[in-house]
């Protein structure tokens, strides 16, 4: 009767091992439930679609509750269980494809801004460079304008309707420039002013041309100038109609005083 009952006994350990082996397999196989190879990651969804992605039936509902509150930005995260190291090397291979698109799209951003800045450097900086040329020479001009003006006055030749008119656009040009250019005009207005008062106490029938002192000062001045016409481009592009219309008129103006004083002194 007592080896009987030992031989159950010597027979018991032997069955607990098979289920130990069992029990070890089945920890590491992906398909049963007693895996121990499990973990949540967290895949980026769309806020609007984030109520579609519930648990899964056959998920633990411990473990799901879990992975929700530690979910470190539950508006765009949703958990996503991974069993096994065949769900962590599939995870890695969408990674791997994931960067490999993000370093495509890299490059052809880098591309097309090396394109753009080549198409700035080739271009734009080039039609700047022209309009800032142009905008020289347009105030340059209006500055010559300025002093063909200031001369009819000097000689006492009035201005008719028709050149006050202009003299009234001349002005009106002038107050639509940017400030740094409206300051650097009243500067050669003021200089060109003080040249008249100098000279408000010579006779009448006298005249005198612009001293070598007045013309350094208007060149010392146009000079400056030149460092804020970037600032002019647009006003001044507009204005060029206008301005080759009073310089045409303005130089019409000189050749009529100019026959006009050839007549004066065959008359005399």
């Amino acid at each position: 009767m007592m080896l009987q009952q030992q031989l159950p006994q010597q027979q018991q350990p032997p069955h607990n091992t098979w289920q130990q082996l069992a029990l070890i397999r089945a920890h590491w196989d992906p398909s049963s439930h007693l895996c121990q190879f499990r973990h949540y990651f967290y895949n980026v969804v769309p806020p609007n679609e984030k109520h579609l992605y519930v648990r899964p039936p056959e998920q633990d509902e411990q473990l799901w509750n879990e992975a929700i509150r530690k979910n470190p930005d539950p508006n765009n995260l949703v958990p996503v269980l991974a069993v096994g190291y065949g769900d962590v090397l599939r995870r890695m291979d969408i990674q791997d494809q994931a960067a490999a698109i993000h370093r495509t799209k890299l490059a052809e951003i880098g591309e097309r801004l090396s394109t753009i800045q080549q198409k700035h450097a080739l271009g734009t900086l080039v039609k700047i460079e022209e309009l800032r040329r142009r905008n020289i020479d347009l105030t340059q001009r209006l500055i010559r304008m300025l002093r063909c003006v200031q001369v009819l006055r000097y000689k006492g030749f009035p201005l008719d309707d028709n050149e006050e008119k202009l003299m009234q656009n001349l002005k009106s040009i002038e107050e639509t420039n940017p400030e740094q250019l409206n300051n650097k005009l009243r500067e050669i207005w003021g200089t060109l002013q003080h040249i008249k008062r100098k000279r408000q106490g010579l006779p009448e029938d006298s005249w005198q041309a612009t001293s070598q002192e007045d013309v350094a000062t208007i060149g010392q001045i146009l000079a400056q100038e030149q460092e804020g016409i970037r600032h002019v481009v647009t006003t001044l592009s507009k204005d060029e109609e206008d301005a080759q219309t009073i310089e045409e008129r303005l130089r019409s103006h000189i050749k009529r005083g100019a026959r006009g004083r050839n007549s004066m002194l065959t008359g005399s």
